[in-house]
Parts: C-alpha cells; sequence; structure tokens
C-alpha cells in the first residue's frame, strides 16, 4: 500500500487508485478537507449515515456534529444514529466483527 502525503495526492488518490490508497489519503486529510475532496468532490454524496460516536479525518478532528454542519452548507444530507443497545450491551461494528470471527 502506498501512502499518500499531502493535498495534491488526495485528488490523485480519487482518480483510479486503490481503495487502500484512497484509505490512507484520507487518514492525512484534515476533516475539513476530507468532506470537501473526498465525500463531496470524489464520492460525489448526496446523503450520508454515521453513528453517534463517528469520526473522521486527521487526529479523527471530525464528528457527526461537523459533518452536518457542513452538509447543511454544501447541499448533502447527514443522519446520525443514535446508540443501539441489546440486552445492556452497546451494539457497534466492532462488537458485531467480534461475533462474526467468533462464528
Amino acid at each position: 500500500m502506498t501512502a499518500f502525503s499531502g493535498r495534491a495526492n488526495i485528488g490523485a488518490a480519487m482518480t483510479g487508485a486503490s481503495f487502500e490508497q484512497i484509505l490512507a489519503a484520507a487518514r492525512l486529510a484534515g476533516a475539513e478537507e476530507f468532506i470537501e475532496r473526498i465525500l463531496v468532490a470524489g464520492l460525489g454524496v448526496r446523503d450520508i449515515v454515521v453513528g453517534y460516536d463517528f469520526h473522521f479525518g486527521k487526529d479523527r478532528g471530525g464528528t457527526p456534529l461537523s459533518l452536518a454542519a457542513a452538509g447543511a452548507e454544501m447541499g448533502f444530507g447527514v443522519t446520525i444514529i443514535d446508540q443501539v443497545a441489546a440486552e445492556g450491551e452497546a451494539i457497534s461494528s466492532s462488537a458485531i466483527r467480534v461475533e462474526l470471527g467468533q462464528g
């Protein structure tokens, strides 16, 4: 996997690079850059659904609320899913992966 380093390379990542390369570029982008270059310009999102504890961009600086604010400004919808629990235990993607791994 090749890591991209810098603003110009994020645009390059969106034009024919592998999924792993795009993820590497996304990790280097600040939250605002992630929204503008990857979600809007690169993927053309119209609506996005995220969990209440979703964080994105460099140092996980973006939050569901900052994403919703950007969506209102840039014209895409954001739905934030509240925490879900069953039998007193939070249901998360991490917990689901553990359960699937155990068969």
